[in-house]
C-alpha cells in the first residue's frame, strides 16, 4: 500500500485519511490521533462529575450532621 504525498501529508497534520486497499476501505490515523481517542475510562465524563458533584457536597456539608457547640 502506497500513499500520496497529499495523504502522507493529511496524516501527518492529524487529519484521518480513507485508504483502499485490497478492495476493502481503511482509515489511516497518526498514531498520536488514534491513542487521544481511545478511552479506558470505566467512567462516563456524566457519571464522574456526578461523583465528584456528590463528594463537593459530602465535604461541604449543609450543617445538619454537625454536632451543636455549646
Amino acid at each position: 500500500m502506497q500513499l500520496t504525498v497529499k495523504q502522507l501529508n493529511a496524516a501527518e497534520q492529524g487529519e484521518a485519511v480513507r485508504i483502499e486497499a485490497g478492495g476493502k476501505k481503511y482509515v489511516l490515523l497518526s498514531q498520536s490521533v488514534y491513542e487521544d481517542t481511545l478511552d479506558y475510562s470505566p467512567w462516563t465524563t456524566k457519571e464522574i462529575d456526578s461523583l465528584a458533584d456528590e463528594a463537593l457536597e459530602l465535604v461541604s456539608g449543609d450543617g445538619l450532621d454537625e454536632p451543636e457547640e455549646p
